[in-house]
């Protein structure tokens, strides 16, 4: 059980199925880039706190969102979509310990390119942050698209 759910005390098939809501899923991925807005303004902060207040508290809202967001939507009336099965696939994916395959690319390569997007963001560079935050964001898609190839190659097995 990872420690989100943990914490959360939310029984972790239930939290799965939560998250495979279309909502969920979509509204995650929408809220990505706003990762990147409090660090661009990190710099003020540092320089005069009092006065940039917003960065700390945007990021703390942020980093709420992503913790409460697979609770807070309702268990969707149908598993038969694309994010839906991408959160399933994810689920038997991991809990399958399928950490050696190919997949684990989608995870390694994007590091570096998140942390150089931290950094750019930081810096006030923003067509460098474009670049950069894009990729993570992309591998993100591509491994959700794997995902949701690995259900639908492993349905009847994963289901029974």
């Amino acid at each position: 059980m990872s420690l989100i759910y943990f914490t959360a005390g939310i029984e972790e098939e239930k939290a799965w199925e939560k998250h495979a809501n279309p909502w969920s899923g979509w509204t995650r991925m929408i809220t990505y880039p706003l990762l990147y807005l409090p660090f661009w303004f990190l710099r003020d902060f540092l320089n005069e706190p009092s006065a940039n207040w917003f960065m700390p508290v945007g990021l703390l809202i942020v980093i709420i969102w992503f913790v409460i967001n697979p609770r807070i939507f309702p268990k969707p009336k149908s598993y038969d979509n694309w994010m839906s099965k991408g959160v399933f696939g994810e689920k038997f994916w991991t809990a399958n310990k399928r950490y050696k395959d190919i997949n684990i690319i989608f995870t390694i390569i994007p590091a570096p390119f998140f942390v150089t997007a931290l950094y750019t963001t930081y810096m006030n560079l923003f067509w460098e942050t474009m670049f950069f935050a894009s990729v993570p964001f992309l591998f993100k898609l591509w491994f959700l698209d794997r995902m949701v190839f690995y259900y639908d190659a492993n349905k009847e097995y994963l289901e029974s």
